[in-house]
């Protein structure tokens, strides 16, 4: 029997917020959060997207991890995602600030 896997992950919001999280699969994680299972956060701001994750050897490891990123603030968290090489990322609705309309772009596409 296989060693199981946990993940640190991160959706985007339907308003442009990012979510951080843990599981043991992302992908399915992310479909049970636009199902509206899950985070409060998440729920009340559908459709969510993933745009990070990182494997980790534990589910302990995953969730140090998850709250480094989320003490973050968003351009770090920004940054994060822009290494992992993902998406374009709607602009905050209710930010404030030289982040609030930050895209990133994925040039593969």
């Amino acid at each position: 029997m296989g060693q199981v896997r946990w993940f640190c992950y991160m959706l985007e919001c339907g308003d442009g917020s990012l979510y951080v999280g843990v599981a043991k699969d992302p992908g399915q994680r992310t479909a049970r959060h636009n199902q509206g299972f899950g985070a409060k956060h998440t729920a009340m701001r559908l459709p969510v997207t993933l745009v990070w994750q990182e494997e980790h050897e534990s589910e302990g490891s995953a969730r140090r991890r998850e709250a480094e990123v989320k003490g973050w603030r968003r351009e770090k968290k920004l940054e994060l995602i822009a290494k992992f090489g993902a998406i374009t990322l709607r602009p905050k609705k209710q930010a404030q600030g030289e982040f609030s309309n930050l895209r990133l772009e994925n040039s593969g596409e």
